[in-house]
């Protein structure tokens, strides 16, 4: 049996110009080899279905690697950083077809999640662990390139400056979401695996009962969602805001039992998967695909299903123009729209629900921005910190929005260790809450200093 660097050295040996070799950036390599592949596409008939398959097929991806690796070793190219010709040729082939430098993780099973919320800050998820990678893009253009590589052909669109934040399924049962500036700061990217695995792992209970919520806090978010006041879970992707949710809504479901109904991108909530694991009774969650079909929306429910009204419905997470349709529409009909995920920043939260609102539909930004304001009172920003304790998930404050501004009901103190706390000014969120006292007596005790 040959070696593979023996195998290596007699193709070198055989290479016109085995003697004659020259190094390249990858990046210059890259376009060599691109430019190789493009001349001899006619006698490699099968290439483009190569291509297509190859971000799953093993044998696809073998077949292009080592296409790759025969030009490297017959025009001569090394590449610098690489001490092998296989090892550039593996990752040129992640360059250009597959998930550029987080191709080795992407190949690790221990992880199940990998984002980036900004070129030089990656993280990897091993799961319910952050981990920060030791990688970064050249520069976000690189980022953006993978990212647009990888969206080409999906069926929700190419990530680009009219499609700024989305998400696809790729093969594989991989979900790929994307936000780009002016919506997030840099290209932001998460990149889920998902496994059957996933829901029995994730119940949520325990690490946010070890870090994330002091009880007042999390009585507020209860509070709140029970009595229909919509609001954003936000934060960066993969910290959790989906987890949170689902919490959220267990405690809604167990004082209320609800008929939930999801709408269209619900099955990444796995709400019924994850109140059956907990041990939750007379679990009743419908998701709205199984009535209108994949591409019908909220619109078509309301107009042929009277008979939904009044029930809790949850967007889970706010990612395309019609989402953010769906919660004012949902406001207008007098139903009960749940808290929602969405990648923002208190600050930024209603800016980004308006220009998110306004890519697809035609209104004038600032009556929009006013209705949206009307509709969704408060924002909840959820993050990781970091202090003598070692790194955590942490609330960082909940918010409400009063005339414009962004102002904190609850504040997490860094220095103290604490949350401080802040009068509601919001006067219809002050009244939904007072309303707590015939609906729920004990969660309204928990709540009331602060109205």
């Amino acid at each position: 049996m040959a070696f593979p660097a023996i195998i290596e050295f007699k193709r070198l040996a055989n290479s016109k110009k085995a003697f004659l070799r020259k190094k390249y950036p990858l990046e210059q390599a890259e376009v060599l080899i691109q430019k190789a592949i493009g001349d001899k596409q006619a006698e490699i008939k099968s290439l483009y279905e190569l291509k297509k398959a190859s971000l799953f097929d093993t044998r696809a991806r073998k077949e292009l690697t080592d296409e790759i690796y025969h030009i490297l070793v017959d025009q001569g190219i090394d590449i610098d950083g690489f001490t092998t010709i296989r090892n550039a040729a593996e990752a040129l082939y992640a360059e250009m077809y597959g998930y550029s430098i987080l191709q080795p993780y992407m190949d690790d099973d221990c992880y199940n999640e990998i984002y980036f919320n900004a070129y030089h800050d990656i993280w990897g998820i091993i799961g319910l662990e952050r981990q920060p990678l030791p990688l970064a893009f050249r520069d976000e253009n690189h980022a953006l390139k993978m990212l647009q590589r990888l969206t080409e052909s999906s069926r929700d669109g190419k990530a680009a400056h009219d499609n700024r934040i989305n998400s696809t399924i790729l093969p594989g049962r991989v979900r790929l979401r994307w936000a780009l500036p002016p919506v997030s700061d840099y290209v932001s990217v998460n990149i889920r695996k998902h496994t059957e695995e996933d829901m029995k792992s994730i119940t949520g209970i325990k690490y946010l009962k070890d870090e994330v919520l002091d009880r007042k806090v999390f009585s507020l978010l209860v509070a709140m969602a029970l009595i229909g006041v919509t609001y954003g879970i936000l934060g960066p992707g993969g910290v959790g805001k989906t987890a949170l949710l689902r919490v959220i809504l267990k405690e809604v479901h167990e004082r209320l039992h609800p008929r939930f109904l999801i709408s269209e991108n619900g099955a990444e909530l796995h709400l019924r998967e994850y109140l059956e694991i907990v041990g939750s009774e007379r679990v009743d969650v419908t998701s709205l695909q199984k009535w209108s079909g994949e591409k019908e929306t909220l619109h078509h429910i309301f107009a042929n299903f009277m008979q939904a009204k009044g029930e809790f419905i949850i967007q889970p997470e706010v990612l395309m123009p019609e989402e953010v349709d769906n919660i004012l529409m949902t406001s207008r009909r007098g139903h009960i729209m749940g808290p929602f995920t969405f990648h923002s920043y208190p600050n930024k939260f209603v800016d980004a629900l308006t220009d998110l609102y306004l890519q697809k539909f035609k209104s004038d930004r600032e009556s929009t921005k006013r209705t949206i304001s009307q509709d969704v009172l408060a924002s909840c920003h959820y993050d990781i910190t970091y202090s003598n304790n070692g790194k955590q998930r942490k609330i960082i404050g909940i918010y409400e929005h009063v005339n414009d501004k962004v102002k904190p009901i609850f504040q997490f103190n860094m220095k103290e260790g604490k949350y401080d706390a802040y009068n509601i000014e919001n006067e219809e969120l002050v009244q939904k809450l007072s309303n707590l006292a015939y609906l729920a007596p004990d969660l309204y005790e928990e709540v009331r200093y602060l109205l």
